[in-house]
């Protein structure tokens, strides 16, 4: 008949410390979670941006690419399509005198915008360029970045692929915030004539992008001229690149390199993290706003266009 419980007191010593340490456990479980779903929404975003760097590059190293391709002349055009019998730029009109595109080197980078790229090459080796996969463009489409300035309207946007006359319609990324080229080229300056080397001022080399789409390099990135293109471009504080234009634009076909930047941003915001710090994404400076938590990385990639250099 001794048999004893316990005591109040003793049940709610025990209540107490059993609370404190099912606080300290619940508040461990919820920072690891926290971390472990920021560390998810960064890997995501790095593998993201690598897959999508990694195919343009083996894209756009396929520039130019033309098995047929005959270049006695020496100065980037193919003479002998005019007599090959085939339609080689898809317009209908075979070995037509009064054809011009006819007797131009149809291959290579055929739109050299500072967001959006063009490139075309024989995929299949059969002279002509008027196969589905013939004709390539990589950028957003118009209905996510309608100003074309390189930056996704809503934040983070799909970058897409569009293959011929096609809108942008195949997604090659998602949650990308802005993208941008240059292009490096071997034109010679006022000799207007490749000499084999990129051309290059007292700085390094020039990387240039067609600015109104006429069909020729002529605004140059880096303003100062010190090598770097950054925030000392931005002579004005306007968040664009003050470009300068070239003293002697250079056509497509003289383009031998292509720059690429990419910047990714996570689909949902990181506890505990605070974004800062603008970064330059070609002709772009972005600055997160203040309070914004999203993890952002930006990657960049040269990407030689040897099947151009050929010519």
């Amino acid at each position: 008949m001794n048999q004893r419980g316990f005591t109040l007191t003793e049940v709610m010593v025990a209540t107490a410390t059993a609370s404190i340490l099912m606080t300290g456990i619940y508040g461990v479980f919820v920072s690891q979670q926290r971390i472990r779903t920021g560390q998810q929404l960064a890997v995501e975003m790095q593998q993201n941006l690598r897959s999508t760097l990694s195919l343009l590059q083996a894209e756009i190293r396929l520039a130019g690419f033309d098995p047929s391709w005959t270049g006695a002349g020496g100065h980037g055009r193919d003479e002998t399509r005019l007599f090959d019998g085939i339609d080689n730029d898809c317009d209908d009109l075979t070995d037509q005198p009064a054809d011009m595109d006819e007797d131009r080197d149809l291959a290579g980078i055929v739109k050299a915008g500072a967001h959006r790229i063009q490139i075309r090459l024989d995929r299949d080796g059969n002279a002509d360029f008027c196969g589905s996969s013939e004709l390539v463009e990589f950028g957003f489409s118009g209905s996510a970045d309608r100003n074309r300035d390189g930056i996704a309207d809503a934040g983070v946007a799909r970058f897409s692929r569009g293959f011929k006359d096609r809108a942008l319609n195949q997604p090659v990324s998602e949650d990308l915030q802005a993208a941008a080229f240059a292009y490096a080229f071997d034109w010679n300056g006022a000799a207007g004539s490749p000499d084999g080397d990129i051309d290059t001022d007292e700085a390094g080399i020039i990387w240039a992008y067609d600015a109104d789409g006429d069909g020729k390099l002529d605004t140059a990135l880096d303003t100062d001229k010190n090598g770097i293109i950054d925030r000392a471009d931005d002579t004005n504080g306007d968040g664009v690149l003050n470009d300068r234009p070239l003293a002697h634009p250079a056509p497509l076909g003289s383009i031998r390199a292509v720059k690429v930047w990419l910047l990714g941003r996570t689909r949902s915001p990181v506890h505990g993290h605070a974004s800062a710090g603008a970064r330059v994404v070609g002709s772009r400076i972005l600055v997160p706003d203040d309070g914004d938590r999203h993890r952002r990385m930006l990657l960049t990639g040269i990407v030689v266009c040897r099947n151009l250099g050929l010519r």
